[in-house]
């Protein structure tokens, strides 16, 4: 069985494409042989059902694996488009490993507890574990840093440095991820290994000479393996995380979100958030706030009565996060350190929102009470000190503390290299495209009267060698370039001098006869983009508003002539890429209150709430296919 999913939009189907697989085989009772594993584990078709549908980071085919409540049968993991997927039960230890049918010998990977990861099955998702998960799962240990002093990280550089071996004996490149395919027959040639490899051989380095036999490991060095580490934990740790003024109260009644009451004023504060996580291990996004007292009637005290007054009653105001360290620590999973926004009013220098604490649970929800850490836990205990999401302000000396809901979505998978050609992806004489230097037209849909209308804006940009997406913006403040300078991965600056701003990252790749393309996520919040400030495109993405860049003319024609297009993600339908702009709407909602008599600005402001991004994207005379040589 082999079905298409593709990241980030059809995730919502994946338990549906593997309801029919499933089933297993009877453990051989002779020591001397190996195991018959059959695909997928557990079959899922019901949010009501106990099976939890899992993927893998590395991007593995064959991948043995048992689960701890099926004593009768062993799994392997499948190929599912751009997902590696199995399932246990909910609540299961999952162990990993890699064996043949005909032979004892084994690579014992680590095991993962499923109710630590995820406790609760979702419909939508399967559970992402990671090979950190997995070396955690095997030493027993938190990874605390990513260096080799660490064991969890030094037993993730082993298990990486297998599977990357694997690959490049299939033909891929040692310093780019790609998927590998663990045959029968090939898990079978372990028979060549004198001795099983186990955590002990990880953490003394024998595994490498122990499983030379079986695989050239030279074809992979420790420094490329460790780099590549670094990227898998980056990787499971991308995607766009998100608040509310309300948080999930619309499911648990339980109104928290990103919200804080002063009592020595009685004023409110409250936001919206979206921000963006990269593959680089970098957060950018901004907050659209409303702080003050709203009137309010004697029928209108409810909680939520009071924030939906708010947001029609006071002007939002943006606060913007420039580039820092991910908003959620990859090895800790919480915010381990102060996240900030800064308002971009110069009256409002001293303006700062801090985001403090909080716990990533399920790999996709931050609770911000302790009602909603129970929902997402299934934990009645007290949730502990950390884990409970809170924020801090001050304003003109008043000082807010609050409370935050933040939901993960839309992650991100490895990027094939029949789509993702970069230097390191393909071999020598071949051809790569990345980093690809582009310029894109962003039209307004200019719907709100008496505003000014907004002419369509080309904005430059880069996808990088690395997948995250930068501006490459001209001199004297221009948007656009002609020109492919390289860029200071510390400053920011590219070699003409000039500021650039991560604004991005990839989701997936695409390929097929009529598509082969590459999705995006992006944000852009910075003064510096006039009219294009606070636009999102693909981050708060349905199949709908999703978008994806189309190479089929550079990897098909071999020319950049015809340029490239962008359209949505909705099946095999061409249709326009949209953007919107979450600032601009929720000023189009204090607008729209005929009492708070919008001025001519801020119509102007609500008059960028949509668009659509030109199909035709621009690629400058500098940009070429190159050869690797």
């Amino acid at each position: 069985m082999k079905n298409k999913i593709l990241l980030p939009f059809a995730l919502t189907g994946l338990v549906t494409a593997l309801s029919a697989c499933g089933g297993g085989s009877h453990i051989n009772e002779d020591p001397y042989k190996g195991v018959t594993a059959t695909t997928s584990g557990c079959s899922s078709s019901l949010v009501t059902d106990s099976c939890m549908m899992f993927s893998l980071d590395f991007p593995a085919d064959g991948v043995n694996f048992d689960c701890s409540s099926d004593k009768s049968n062993h799994f392997a993991t499948e190929k599912n488009g751009n997902l590696f997927t199995g399932g246990c039960k909910v609540g299961d230890t999952v162990s990993f490993y890699i064996q043949g049918t005909k032979t004892s010998r084994k690579i014992n990977l680590g095991s993962v507890d499923l109710s630590k990861i995820r406790p609760l099955k979702s419909s939508t998702d399967p559970v992402y574990i990671s090979l950190k998960d997995i070396a955690e799962g095997l030493t027993g240990k938190s990874m605390t840093v990513m260096d080799t002093s660490d064991e969890s990280f030094k037993v993730m550089v082993a298990l990486t440095r297998i599977l990357q071996s694997v690959a490049v004996s299939e033909g891929n490149q040692a310093g780019a991820i790609q998927e590998i395919d663990l045959t029968t027959d090939f898990k079978n040639t372990l028979s060549t290994v004198t001795a099983d490899v186990d955590k002990a051989n990880y953490l003394d380095g024998s595994y490498i000479s122990l499983l030379q036999p079986w695989v050239d490991m030279n074809a992979v060095d420790d420094q490329t393996a460790q780099t590549l580490a670094k990227q898998l934990i980056n990787q499971a740790n991308a995607g766009t995380y998100s608040a509310s003024p309300i948080g999930f109260g619309n499911i648990l009644n339980e109104f928290s979100g990103f919200f804080a009451y002063s009592q020595l004023s009685n004023r409110y504060a409250l936001a919206d958030m979206l921000l963006l996580s990269t593959r680089s291990g970098q957060s950018i996004g901004y907050t659209t706030e409303w702080v003050g007292s709203p009137k309010i009637s004697a029928n209108q005290t409810s909680n939520a009565n009071v924030r939906t007054l708010l947001l029609t009653q006071v002007t939002p105001s943006k606060m913007n996060a420039n580039m820092q360290s991910a908003l959620i620590n990859p090895l800790t999973n919480s915010i381990s350190k102060a996240f900030l926004f800064n308002s971009a009013n110069a009256d409002e220098s001293g303006k700062t929102i801090s985001l403090n604490q909080g716990i990533l649970y399920n790999n996709n929800k931050v609770a911000g009470s302790q009602k909603t850490y129970e929902a997402i836990t299934k934990n009645t205990s007290a949730a502990p000190a950390n884990a409970i999401g809170r924020w801090s302000q001050t304003i003109g000396g008043e000082v807010f503390n609050g409370t935050i809901d933040i939901e993960k979505t839309y992650p991100v998978t490895y990027l094939d290299q029949s789509v993702f050609k970069t230097i390191n992806s393909v071999a020598k004489g071949q051809e790569y495209i990345f980093p690809l230097y582009a310029t894109l037209t962003f039209e307004f849909d200019n719907k709100v009267s008496g505003a000014t209308t907004i002419p369509a804006t080309k904005l430059s940009i880069v996808i990088d060698e690395n997948g995250d997406i930068r501006t490459n913006l001209g001199a004297n403040g221009s948007l656009t370039s002609d020109e492919c300078p390289t860029l200071d991965s510390n400053t920011y600056k590219d070699s003409n001098n000039v500021q650039q701003y991560l604004i991005g990252t990839t989701g997936t790749t695409n390929y097929s006869t009529s598509d082969k393309s590459i999705t995006a996520r992006m944000i852009l919040s910075n003064p510096v983009f006039g009219v294009l400030d606070g636009l999102t495109a693909g981050a708060n993405s349905t199949a709908l508003s999703g978008i994806r860049f189309n190479l089929q003319n550079l990897l098909q024609n071999h020319t950049t002539a015809d340029g490239i297009n962008v359209t949505s993600w909705y099946g095999d339908a061409v249709a326009n890429a949209v953007w919107t702009n979450g600032f601009a709407g929720w000023q189009a909602t204090y607008n729209s209150v005929e009492a708070n008599a919008a001025t001519l600005e801020q119509k102007n402001i609500a008059q960028r709430q949509s668009g659509t991004i030109r199909s035709f994207v621009e690629l400058p005379s500098c940009y070429k296919i190159k050869t690797k040589i």
